[in-house]
């Protein structure tokens, strides 16, 4: 498999009752994208800090930091209640996903399924998008009732596969993905540590 960097997506992030998660609601519910907001990750011996910053247009950044150094920053944009990825940075250059990725789909609710085809760093990918029944997830930050997200696709042929965990009113609570680090393939699996969500 190859490393594609601008395809590994950078991790982002109350208990619940089961009966709330259940129930279809706005994808904005399970990613709250307000300035000021953060979550810390910790797990793999890495431990990873999203934060958000309101951008011109109405779009937001979310930064991904690694030591207090920043690794990525991904472009959002709320379009009705679901939230789209526009752009990824990385210290190698800014690739635009053409078109842009839905990221969460309104309603919220397992079953929900979507698929994104298009290309990204002269990349082409192919992406299917299912959300799966609620689970409870155990974070050092607590425990959630959370929807996960399957994520599998190709990148250039090479397959691709990311789970994450959505609280909401939280954001992302945990996610495991495959990445490539000199030819080898590695097992992340980050949980929430701390957050601050407004």
């Amino acid at each position: 498999m190859k490393r594609c960097p601008a395809l590994v997506v950078a991790v982002v992030g109350a208990v619940l009752a089961g009966a709330a998660v259940a129930s279809a609601q706005a994808a904005t519910q399970f990613f709250p994208l307000a300035d000021g907001n953060w979550w810390q990750y910790t797990g793999s011996g890495l431990d990873l800090r999203l934060a958000v910053a309101e951008a011109a247009g109405g779009q937001f950044v979310v930064s991904t930091e690694i030591n207090d150094f920043v690794v990525q920053r991904e472009y959002y944009a709320v379009i009705g209640d679901d939230v789209v990825a526009l752009r990824r940075e990385f210290p190698q250059g800014s690739f635009a996903l053409e078109p842009p990725q839905l990221f969460l789909k309104t309603p919220f609710s397992a079953g929900q399924q979507w698929t994104w085809e298009g290309r990204v760093a002269g990349q082409t990918a192919r992406l299917t998008f299912s959300v799966l029944e609620a689970d409870t997830v155990q974070t050092p930050a607590g425990t959630f009732v959370a929807l996960p997200v399957a994520v599998r696709g190709t990148v250039d042929g090479e397959e691709l596969y990311t789970m994450r965990w959505f609280a909401a009113g939280i954001g992302m609570v945990r996610e495991q993905a495959q990445v490539m680090q000199q030819g080898q393939a590695y097992l992340i699996d980050l949980r929430l540590a701390a957050y601050h969500v407004k």
